[in-house]
């Protein structure tokens, strides 16, 4: 039996939640409007109901098709600066928007990808490292939230999402507040200690060439 919830539709209903924008508002921002798909740039058939809901809000897993989406740098910015306009109070709305997705969004899409037999620990393990990042603002650490919550939606692929969001740490924030120092805590191994071709990448780890969840050493 098909889970009734799907990452994308999951998200979605979290973006007309909590950030208050339409099923539209959000396709808008997220679908492309340069590659063709039916005749027309996918962003320009958003009032076209049947394509939204079945190609887009409800796609199973599997079904995604990834050339839909526009640059999730840069809809995940922008869709970040709505949700927190949106919120009532802006005194508080920064960090509501951060705790939101690390927390309840995040939980709840991973309970998704597990409904799917799709890795949601590698979901909780880039949380983890996006946690512990030390970042000049903490806005870029609320942008890497959403941005994973989104790439998830939308791509039902963990470990595709995570690849997208280490490129933004990598090309976007090093080059623009300065390299993003990582405090992974004792108890983890780091890339000078890994063994059998391991590389412990910004937010997860890489071993033979596949994306594992963060190993914990055993105490000594």
């Amino acid at each position: 039996m098909i889970p009734l919830e799907t990452p994308s539709s999951f998200m979605f209903t979290d973006l007309r939640k909590f950030g208050k924008l339409t099923n539209r508002d959000a396709a808008q921002e997220l679908l492309s409007a340069t590659v063709t798909y039916g005749g027309k740039a996918p962003r320009m058939r958003i009032n076209d109901r049947t394509f939204l809901s079945r190609q887009i809000v409800h796609a199973l897993p599997g079904q995604t098709h990834p050339e839909l989406f526009a640059d999730f740098f840069q809809s995940s910015q922008t869709l970040t600066s709505r949700i927190i306009a949106n919120r009532p109070n802006p005194a508080t709305a920064r960090e509501e928007v951060r705790a939101h997705y690390c927390g309840d969004a995040a939980l709840g899409m991973q309970r998704v990808l597990r409904d799917f037999d799709l890795d949601d620990t590698l979901y909780a393990n880039a949380i983890s490292r996006i946690s512990a990042a030390k970042f000049r603002s903490e806005s870029d650490r609320t942008v890497l939230y959403v941005m994973l919550f989104l790439t998830i939606g939308c791509l039902a692929d963990p470990q595709r999402a995570v690849s997208i969001v280490e490129r933004f740490v990598e090309y976007k924030l090093a080059m623009d507040i300065g390299t993003v120092e990582m405090d992974v805590g004792a108890g983890y191994e780091d890339g000078a200690t890994a063994e059998h071709d391991e590389v412990l990448l910004g937010l997860l780890r890489i071993s033979g060439g596949k994306a594992r969840a963060r190993r914990q050493l055993p105490s000594r």
